[in-house]
């Protein structure tokens, strides 16, 4: 297995498995993508990848109590990305 695109911190892998167990999906993991590359609008997304809604391009990667799967063309727009979660005095972040 490779090593992770991504880099997931620690809190962010705690809040993941938390969100991700309370699903009631089993197998249910993560897929993060790009919205709009390679303009000035690009946003990263995450969003709940049920087992069969990846799609044959995706790469998955295995984290410690769950899977990610990076969409294929936003692979070259990740390379060396990194997730976080961090609770500030208004929220999250």
């Amino acid at each position: 297995m490779s090593e992770p695109l991504v880099s997931i911190t620690e809190n962010a892998q705690d809040y993941l498995r938390d969100l991700l167990s309370k699903q009631n999906n089993p197998g249910v993991g993560v897929r993060i993508f790009v919205e709009r590359p390679g303009t000035p609008h690009a946003e990263c997304c995450m969003a709940y990848c049920p087992p069969g809604e990846e799609d044959d391009a995706d790469v998955r990667y295995e984290y410690e109590g769950f899977h990610a799967w990076i969409e294929g063309k936003s692979v070259k727009y990740l390379e060396d990305a990194v997730i976080d979660y961090k609770k500030i005095d208004l929220g999250v972040q």
